[in-house]
């Protein structure tokens, strides 16, 4: 029989997956990976053990026995879930029946701060938006902005639509005419024709 947790570590169930955390685990991270994971793919006042809990159960689907696995696992240091993965997994809505909160995110992206994003106020540059403001989504519809996260980036592209210039990160997708949504960094101008807002 193999344990799951130390003898001096204390478990406690998590509010919100119903799982077993131990919170000192997050002692065990560099300080560097604790502010990473804060800054890029932790919800705001969420600590490390919480978000491993929250994406082992949300891409568990329901299965408690297999997030507590994975759980265990990204806990341990084992393995680490890819950044979209953690960032994107949904928090639960409510346990029974299961259900999550809709979840906004793609996978991580980023624009230069110069870049324009169209507000329920007109256009702003990026670096002004703050949390609260409502913008424009895909769909036509204005979503209310819950986090901003800054980061720094080498991967950046620039792509010139309708005669303005975009710089952004090579995995953000822009919608083109002939195979939907596709990676900056998989553009080939002599296959995709991007949709501009006309």
């Amino acid at each position: 029989m193999s344990k799951t947790k130390a003898p001096s570590e204390v478990a406690i169930i998590d509010d919100a997956t119903g799982l077993v955390i131990v919170p000192e685990r997050d002692n065990n991270l560099t300080d560097f990976s604790r502010k990473l994971l804060s800054d890029f793919y932790l919800k705001p006042g969420e600590t490390p053990q919480k978000g491993f809990a929250r994406a082992s159960f949300a891409w568990s689907k329901g299965d408690r026995a297999l997030a507590q696995r994975l759980y265990e696992g990204a806990s341990r240091g084992w393995f680490m879930f890819a950044s979209p993965v953690l960032s994107n997994a949904p928090e639960v809505a409510t346990l029974s029946p299961l259900t999550f909160k809709k979840v906004k995110g793609l996978p991580i992206s980023c624009f230069s701060g110069e870049t324009l994003v169209f507000t329920d106020e007109g256009f702003k540059n990026i670096e002004d938006i703050k949390v609260g403001y409502s913008v424009l989504s895909d769909d036509g519809s204005y979503n209310e902005v819950e986090a901003i996260r800054e980061q720094e980036s080498n991967d950046l592209y620039e792509i010139i639509i309708d005669g303005e210039t975009i710089t952004t990160t090579g995995n953000h997708l822009f919608m083109t005419k002939e195979h939907g949504w596709v990676r900056v960094d998989e553009l080939d101008p002599d296959i995709h024709e991007l949709v501009s807002r006309d």
